[in-house]
């Protein structure tokens, strides 16, 4: 049994009610069953009654799922369709230095917040709902039920209540990751000019009929995404007495079939059980198993071999040896003939029940000679073969890696094994790719390797990969380095000391190649990994290092990126260095890269806090947006800053307007109640500020922009956060391609209050670490041992849940608040032109 299930956020305990917040997952009656984490740590769950076996899964759902006849898992949420659960846990938890691995993938080639067709007459959408896009995806169906045209066999077929719609994808073979594609191009399966009908679930019945669950209510959406008029006008509750089933079937089978008391499958009749394996409706086949899972008669047995043995068509074939596994009668030499059929589906099965076999000295041998020129069988043969440690079924893995190394999920698969070992592997990368260059997909396999590495503690080998980058004569160099930066990534975990001591030597010939090359992707990662070195050793090198850095923070030949670089090099490794005044590089002439870098340096060390409060206000009318962001970042720090900012907005030198929602509510609920007290009257101008913005705005939601001078407008102050359909823009906020359907003024409203609705899935989170270091960004993946966190730069962080002591969500939107203030009403009006026609614009 499959529990679908997606953690919460933000949500509203009512505990007096309702009890607590959930406890571990386990068997009741049973102390000797698994027991699973609080909530099962947000994702899905699977149990067997009979056995007591309970497990996490590696994926998610928000309502819905469902399996294909093979077996392929697929699900749904929100503005995400479609998408598929590729690695299964049981393959995630076999390596526990494996950290933030994807388990799911989205294959919808038509992308996320995909585009929908409704039929609506006066439809009922909210505040800030996603129109003409997906936006309330939900109970995703398989269909098999064999009553429908062929095209619809095995489509996937998709619930879109708030644009009262359903849709349909086939799904095609693609490898390891299916495909979805439009089943209809520019319409959709079913729509209604109703806007009260809400489809939410659907059932295939034994007729093969397709049933729609119709929810049918006037208003389908989230409180916070309305307006407080709607919320209190009672309509939430209209529909509460009615709701509806639909029963879809072809033209010409219209009429109702009288199947209501046909339905009864004799458990009795053991060879009629038998028989409706092979019936192309899921319904009874389904069923039928069940039965004899559940009833496990002797006379079966023989029965379901022959399926096996004596062609069959494939469907039967994979039911009957499930059947026979569940039964508890699959024997090994069964298993060996399912395993050399020619049946894709078959053998994946086979493939899966094989490897908890792989004692048996015949089925192992079997799945290290197994042959095919199929991508999806070799990627489960590549997962399954993880089990074993036999020299031949390693060397088995090896050469699959390396046949197919491109790909990220052969990579997975191979980076699962059991007791995998680290060194091995890079060798063999290494050889492999010693004298041609790295393609992209290549480079982040040798990062993940490379903190495979550090969590497995092969000092000597992190040595000479460090030696072997610091040659200056090593072609297609790129692998040493991509591995580099996944040793600094994974150091926040298990780092040895010796391998500290180590590394450390290495200071002196690391600043000369951080100066010397030229190439971003070498010097940003000898910086990571002399900040590493001097956050954990506190140990530095010579006076003549600092010297050479500091030529290269005044050289303005230099690029802002790599000056602002060496700043950070030099504060971590010399922090009592005194031949550099960072003020002067707090100047409107100096890079602002270079200037965030110097009042980071001032902030945390090199002036008190009275002198450096007054350096940000007395260079306030010259700071750019992003340098008066992160100047009031640093004066919210602490109390003393805090007091300085506040007398600042008095004195009409820094606008209330520029400390935003999030800032100013920290601000007003500051433990110090002079403060608090002061802070609560000076930002109560900030709402005046806010209906000020609005007011400058206003009809502008009727106005025409010029797209192209909105795409600057988006470039210069959206694009550091938001993608457009991935074509402009850095991917860590919502792609704002989900948002071009709706209207001028909702589109508005989110740009000036981002508040107001955080689009599920970009909670910011803070993580406390036990080596004391807090990481802030969006969670873009979990499993069992990790969760990966997203900066705004696009910076992926793995952190293990062993190592988290706190993490905490914000209520608040990792947008800021005053874009409103920073540019003009014709701006304003360019950028809204923009997001809702930057298809009109040629491609980058």
């Amino acid at each position: 049994i499959y529990l679908g299930h997606e953690n919460s956020v933000h949500t509203i305990q009512y505990e007096g009610l309702f009890g607590d917040k959930g406890k571990e997952i386990r068997y009741e009656d049973d102390t000797l069953a698994p027991t699973l984490p609080q909530n099962a740590n947000g994702r899905g769950t699977r149990f067997r009654p009979d056995t007591h076996q309970l497990e996490m899964l590696s994926s998610r759902t928000q309502y819905g799922h469902s399996f294909d006849s093979y077996g392929r898992y697929f699900l749904a949420s929100n503005s995400n369709h479609i998408y598929q659960e590729v690695i299964p846990q049981r393959y995630l938890e076999r390596n526990p230095d494996l950290l933030g691995i994807p388990a799911m993938a989205f294959i919808p080639e038509h992308g996320n917040a995909a585009e929908v067709y409704p039929a609506t007459t006066h439809a009922e959408h909210q505040l800030l709902t996603d129109v003409g896009v997906f936006t309330s995806a939900c109970g995703i169906t398989i269909y098999q039920g064999a009553l429908f045209p062929d095209q619809l066999n095995q489509a996937s077929i998709v619930a879109e209540p708030v644009h009262n719609l359903v849709h349909v994808d086939k799904i095609q073979n693609n490898g390891p990751v299916q495909k979805a594609s439009r089943l209809y191009e520019g319409k959709e399966f079913l729509t209604s000019t109703d806007s009260w009908f809400r489809p939410v679930n659907f059932y295939v019945g034994p007729d093969g009929a397709l049933y729609v669950i119709d929810y049918y209510r006037k208003i389908i959406e989230h409180p916070e995404w309305m307006s407080d008029e709607v919320n209190n006008s009672g309509e939430l509750y209209e529909g509460t007495d009615k709701g509806r089933i639909y029963r879809i079937v072809p033209k010409q089978k219209s009429k109702a079939p009288d199947f209501i008391n046909k339905t009864n499958l004799d458990k009795s009749n053991v060879e009629e059980l038998i028989k409706n394996l092979d019936n192309p409706n899921y319904w009874w086949r389904i069923n039928a198993q069940r039965l004899l899972v559940d009833t496990k008669p002797a006379s079966a047995t023989t029965l379901l071999e022959k399926i096996i043995t004596e062609g069959s068509a494939e469907i039967a074939q994979i039911h009957a040896l499930w059947t026979m596994e569940g039964m508890g009668e699959l024997s090994n030499d069964i298993l060996l003939r399912a395993l050399q059929t020619r049946h894709q589906g078959l053998v994946l099965n086979a493939l899966r029940i094989a490897e908890s076999r792989m004692e048996n000295t015949s089925i192992e041998g079997a799945m290290i000679e197994f042959t095919s020129s199929n991508e999806e069988i070799l990627f489960q043969l590549l997962l399954s073969l993880g089990n074993s440690n036999h020299p031949k079924a390693i060397e088995r893995r090896r050469s699959l890696l390396l046949d197919h190394v491109t790909n990220k999920w052969m990579q997975v698969a191979a980076l699962s094994a059991r007791d995998l070992n680290s060194v091995v592997l890079w060798d063999d990368l290494a050889s492999h790719y010693l004298t041609r260059p790295i393609p992209n997909d290549v480079g982040d396999l040798f990062k993940t390797v490379g903190t495979l590495l550090v969590r497995q503690g092969h000092q000597k080998k992190i040595d000479a990969i460090i030696k072997q980058a610091l040659q200056v004569n090593v072609p297609h160099k790129d692998f040493l380095f991509y591995t580099l930066q996944g040793i600094v990534g994974g150091s926040e975990y298990k780092a040895k000391d010796d391998l500290r001591k180590e590394l450390n030597f290495f200071v002196p010939k690391i600043v000369g190649a951080f100066v010397l090359t030229s190439e971003v992707n070498e010097y940003t990662t000898w910086k990571s990994l002399l900040l590493f070195l001097a956050k954990e050793y506190k140990s530095f090198g010579s006076p003549s290092e600092a010297n050479k850095l500091v030529l290269l923070i005044k050289d303005s030949n230099a690029t802002p990126e790599k000056r602002s670089s060496a700043v950070e090099a030099l504060v971590a490794l010399y922090p009592n260095y005194a031949g550099v005044n960072y003020v002067d590089f707090v100047r409107p002439q100096q890079p602002a890269k270079l200037q965030v870098a110097a009042l980071r340096i001032l902030s945390n060390q090199k002036m008190n806090d009275v002198k450096f409060s007054r350096l940000i206000v007395n260079n306030w009318k010259n700071f750019t947006p992003e340098l008066r962001n992160e100047g009031i970042n640093f004066m919210v720090e602490n109390n003393i800053r805090i007091a300085a900012l506040l007398d600042a907005v008095e004195k009409n030198e820094i606008s209330a307007s520029s400390i935003g929602w999030r800032r100013s509510v920290h601000l007003m609920t500051n433990e110090d109640s002079s403060l608090k007290n002061k802070a609560r009257l000076l930002l109560d101008q900030f709402k005046l500020d806010n209906e000020k913005i609005i007011e400058k705005f206003a009809g502008i939601e009727t106005s025409s922009g010029d797209v192209v001078k909105g795409k600057q407008v988006f470039e210069t102050n959206c694009a550091v956060c938001h993608q457009v359909g991935t074509k402009w823009g850095q991917d860590f906020g919502p792609d704002l391609n989900s948002i071009k359907n709706q209207s001028m003024a909702s589109i508005l409203t989110q740009i000036i209050e981002p508040n107001r609705a955080i689009a599920d899935g970009y909670e910011v989170w803070a993580v406390k670490t036990k080596s004391g270091n807090v990481y802030e960004g969006v969670i873009t993946s979990e499993s069992s041992n990790a969760i990966v966190l997203k900066s705004a730069v696009g910076e992926r962080t793995p952190i293990g849940r062993e190592d988290i002591i706190e993490i905490t969500a914000s209520s608040l939107s990792a947008m800021p608040e005053g874009l409103g203030n920073q540019i003009s009403r014709e701006e304003m009006i360019n950028l809204l032109e923009f997001l809702k026609n930057f298809n009109t614009i040629k491609d980058p």
